[in-house]
């Protein structure tokens, strides 16, 4: 057996053993690889291996059983603790030695039971360390390219160094759209975080009015005096909303709405904020979202609804999905992250795939082999 495959057979195997440990049960393995783009210090251009597990439990209420918020507050004090675990059996997670990155979809197993649910998550990783560009010049291609292409200025990490922004998936999906729509009325901003999707917008003069909501307490004063900064005497309105996104007021009318809160809000925001953004785009406008990466199947399907067993849960449905509010959904590789695009316009959409797929390099998110477990 070559290194490659010994080591993460080991990494199964540790993997197992937490789970198990948490009454869970290890169904099935998908494995991959993809650019190593959270990690500034590692190599250049280095590929890194990715899974994504399928776990098994019975008991019913093992994420809570009210809504996806509090569930997903859970599954990530779960997945920190899966993570702490593998730190401990010398599979290092989230640093320069990193080799594989790992996350899991839960499903409910019959026969069920009600147990204990898992505590909620102690500690919060907001967006919270601002980093110059000139600081991390030449240290990972990924972010030299998108400096020199739209002269971005800021990188955001969390608590955990994890770097979280800019998405610059939506950057080019942003970028793309403006191709469809010769202009943007009204942009709303959903997490900002570093400001880069905005900043795109009024240096270019490219909207009349930009929502931008953040919650992370750590960006409020940055965000204010970088996009402030540019906007100068531009003709255009900027209007702040420092709160959580579920409480965030939408504006009766948008054209496009760019999505880069954190995964577990998602579907949250959708089941409070559904309908009233369904009619903010009506019939031509266009819901952008940074939804994943290859492996993080559960954030993914969560959004789009398009795994059915993940309705067994008590905490899921309909109302937590993109499809219960526009007829066209679909996901896209770009920018080696998962974008999920929505709208209401078929021929706006396939107009829009087709200049990603011209211009930007988009393709059909590569799918993740499975594995044998035996």
């Amino acid at each position: 057996m070559s290194e490659g495959k010994s080591r993460l057979r080991e990494f199964l195997s540790v993997s197992t053993d937490f789970f198990r440990s948490v009454h869970g049960n290890l169904l099935r393995v998908f494995h991959g690889t993809r650019r190593n783009i959270e990690i500034l210090g590692a190599s250049q251009n280095t590929e890194v291996e990715v899974c994504c597990l399928e776990v098994g439990f019975q008991e019913s209420n093992k994420f809570g059983d009210t809504d996806y918020l509090s569930a997903y507050a859970r599954y990530r004090q779960m997945r920190s603790d899966w993570w702490a675990y593998l730190n401990s059996n010398k599979f290092r997670q989230w640093e320069t030695s990193t080799s594989i990155i790992s996350h899991f979809i839960p499903y409910l197993q019959k026969p069920t039971y009600a147990g204990t649910p898992y505590d909620r998550e102690r500690t919060q990783h907001f967006g919270q360390v601002l980093i110059p560009y000139e600081q991390v010049k030449n240290l990972n291609s990924y972010y030299d390219e998108i400096h020199q292409k739209y002269g971005v200025r800021w990188l955001l990490q969390d608590g955990r160094g994890i770097t979280i922004g800019p998405d610059v998936g939506l950057l080019f999906a942003l970028h793309a759209t403006l191709k469809v729509f010769p202009r943007i009325d009204t942009f709303v901003d959903l997490g900002a975080g570093t400001g880069e999707l905005s900043a795109f917008l009024i240096k270019n003069v490219l909207a009349k009015t930009i929502h931008v909501n953040e919650y992370s307490p750590h960006l409020r004063e940055h965000l204010q005096s970088y996009l402030d900064q540019l906007r100068a005497k531009k003709d255009l309105n900027l209007v702040y909303q420092f709160t959580d996104a579920s409480e965030f007021q939408l504006p009766d009318k948008a054209e496009v709405v760019s999505m880069g809160i954190y995964y577990g809000a998602q579907p949250f925001f959708l089941a409070r904020h559904g309908e009233r953004l369904q009619r903010a785009l009506d019939e031509n406008g266009l819901l952008i979202i940074q939804s994943g990466m290859l492996e993080n199947g559960f954030n993914i399907s969560s959004i789009t609804g398009d795994d059915e067993r993940l309705f067994d849960w008590s905490w899921y449905n309909e109302k937590c999905c993109l499809k219960t509010y526009f007829s066209e959904v679909t996901n896209i590789f770009l920018a080696d992250e998962v974008i999920t695009l929505a709208c209401n316009s078929k021929e706006k959409m396939a107009h829009l795939k087709k200049v990603l797929d011209q211009d930007f390099g988009a393709v059909a998110p590569p799918k993740l082999m499975e594995i044998s477990l035996s």
